[in-house]
Formats: structure tokens, C-alpha cells, sequence
């Protein structure tokens, strides 16, 4: 490691050579991937605490930030399920900077075929989202399920197709069934 790649290194953090394996790194992405999960199954029900939940993003966030030392890992560094984990406590954190960060990280490893194309369209879908802009690939849908509001809509499925997601015509028969199911009083995973 040169000098200025250790000038460049968070302070507190080792550098990557004296970091743990990734393999290690994986396993332990994949922990906080599962706790993030097993955490928004228990939002989905009644009483809730959401004070709770973001208190508990915050530190999955800053145990990524400890790991990884700021820098997204890609599928072949770390494997599928560890990406995936790393997408999820990213997208559930509540830091816009760092968020911020991250979509240019995730774009450079679409780019290189090392992030889930995917996973990087519902990220961005979801920032321009909180930004108040229309989202570009019609990924997020508010608690009513319908999608909001998609920039240059005639052309979502040509960008859909790119992202290797379905066409949006899918996408709105499947929250429509979701809505229905809900309608009935049956919960989501029923």
C-alpha cells in the first residue's frame, strides 16, 4: 500500500492488506443482511417501535462502515449474498450522503458487472424517491402500492430491460394483487 492510499484511509480503520479475509467479511455482511430482514418482518407488525428499527439501521450502518471501511464490495470480492446484504443496509439507511456515495460506487461496479443491476436501479429509484423526483425504473410503490410517479413513463421498459427487471405492465398486476390480498384483511405473506 502506498503512502497516499494510507493518507487516504478513514482514521481508526486498518488498511484493507491488514483487514480481515473476505472471506470473513462476507460472513459477517451476511449476519447483518439477515438481522435487517428478520427486523422489517417484525415492522410489519401492529405496536412496532420505528424508533427502534432506525436505531437499529444506524448501528448495522456504521458495523458496514467498520467492515468495509466506506467502500462497496462487489460480487467478486465478497459473493452474491454478501452484495446483497451490503445493498440492503444501504438502501435502509438514513445517511443521504453516504447514500449518495454508495450509487456512485454501485454505478461504477454495474458498470464492471461486479453490483446486481437490479439492486442498483431500485437504490437510485428509491433516492429520487426521497429527493421528490420521479423515479427512473418504477421500482417503488408508496403503502397504497401504487408506483410513484416514473420520469419519461413511454420509455420505463426500454431502462426496465436494461436493469434486467420485468416489464412495468408486471409490476403493477403484481401490487395490484398484493393490494387485494390486503383489502381482505389477510396480511402479505398469507
Amino acid at each position: 500500500m502506498t503512502e497516499s492510499n494510507l493518507a487516504n484511509q478513514p482514521s481508526g480503520v486498518a488498511p484493507r492488506s491488514a483487514a480481515k479475509p473476505l472471506s470473513e467479511v462476507a460472513q459477517q455482511l451476511i449476519v447483518l443482511g439477515e438481522e435487517d430482514q428478520r427486523d422489517r418482518e417484525k415492522a410489519m407488525t401492529a405496536g412496532f417501535d420505528d424508533a427502534r428499527l432506525a436505531e437499529a439501521d444506524r448501528r448495522r450502518q456504521a458495523a458496514w462502515l467498520e467492515i468495509t471501511s466506506g467502500r462497496l464490495l462487489g460480487l467478486s470480492e465478497v459473493g452474491e449474498a454478501a452484495v446483497t446484504a451490503q445493498f440492503l443496509l444501504l438502501q435502509h439507511s438514513g445517511d443521504r450522503i453516504l447514500q449518495a456515495d454508495m450509487a456512485r460506487q454501485m454505478q461504477e461496479l454495474v458498470e464492471k458487472g461486479d453490483f446486481p443491476k437490479d439492486d442498483f436501479a431500485t437504490f437510485i429509484d428509491r433516492q429520487l424517491v426521497y429527493d421528490g423526483k420521479p423515479q427512473r425504473f418504477g421500482t417503488q410503490a408508496n403503502e397504497s402500492f401504487e408506483l410513484y410517479p416514473i420520469e419519461d413513463e413511454s420509455n420505463v421498459d426500454k431502462r426496465r430491460e436494461s436493469m434486467g427487471l420485468p416489464p412495468i405492465a408486471q409490476l403493477r398486476e403484481k401490487l395490484q394483487q398484493i393490494k387485494s390480498t390486503v383489502a381482505t384483511g389477510k396480511g402479505l405473506g398469507e
